[in-house]
């Protein structure tokens, strides 16, 4: 069943959600502009940005961090093709699917979620956010790709099934980002995070291949004595019984 939360203040509705991304090893952050999203640390952060020139300012922008990045110079659909299933741990894309026509996005989730081990996570616009860019005008970074600023369609928990977990908050937009005019009357926002099951076939894979590694290289390397250890049965029974079972 769908739950749905209603925050008033932004502040507390981003303190609650960011209580709800999990901590989590390998991101893939898709269409994050020149800002790579903040609420998880991984080990690995894989950036997906197709505009060139994003591109280049967010290599700028990340080089001297300590984390592992990886910029890849995708559109959306081309990174669904690029990243194999079950391969990161979350998905985040924060301020993109207003951007796309809303049938293109559904068709574009459907083949992400897979891609993804524990989480999913979007923030958007509650409903049609109005927003032009002039083609002669920059955009919110001084760089030249306005027209990607444009929003083409409004999302509210409809649009989710009943695996989300949506987060409202009445009151969020309170300036366009184009202008910086103050609303009339401010936008609504919203979170949609999907979780993962955890006992996936994903799952199970990696816990057999952990039990694996350690009784085949990392207690050997321990004991000093890996010609003992290391067990032609153990390696037969993984790859010969365990996948089988896996990939049905």
């Amino acid at each position: 069943m769908q739950k749905i939360t209603y925050i008033d203040s932004p502040e507390i509705f981003l303190n609650t959600v960011s209580k709800k991304i999990k901590q989590t090893d390998i991101v893939l952050d898709i269409w994050c502009g020149i800002n790579p999203q903040k609420y998880i640390k991984p080990v690995v952060h894989i950036c997906a940005e197709p505009y060139e020139q994003y591109a280049q300012h967010l290599l700028q922008k990340i080089w001297n961090k300590e984390k592992f990045f990886i910029v890849l110079k995708q559109k959306w659909d081309e990174v669904i093709k690029t990243i194999p299933k079950n391969w990161v741990d979350t998905i985040i894309t924060l301020d993109v699917i207003e951007h796309l026509e809303k049938e293109e996005w559904l068709e574009v989730l459907k083949n992400t979620i897979p891609l993804a081990r524990k989480q999913v996570v979007i923030f958007t616009p509650y409903g049609f956010l109005p927003q032009e860019v002039p083609e002669w005008m920059k955009d919110a970074w001084w760089l030249d790709w306005s027209e990607w600023q444009k929003h083409k369609s409004g999302w509210t928990e409809k649009d989710f099934d009943e695996n989300w977990d949506i987060y409202i908050c009445p009151e969020f937009h309170f300036y366009d980002a184009i202008t910086n005019e103050k609303f009339e009357k401010p936008y609504w926002a919203m979170f949609a995070i999907l979780n993962k099951n955890e006992y996936s076939k994903y799952n199970i894979y990696s816990f057999t291949r952990n039990i694996y590694g350690f009784l085949t290289h990392t207690l050997p390397l321990y004991f000093r004595t890996n010609n003992i250890f290391y067990n032609p049965v153990l390696k037969f029974i993984y790859r010969k019984i365990i996948l089988k079972i896996i990939k049905k």
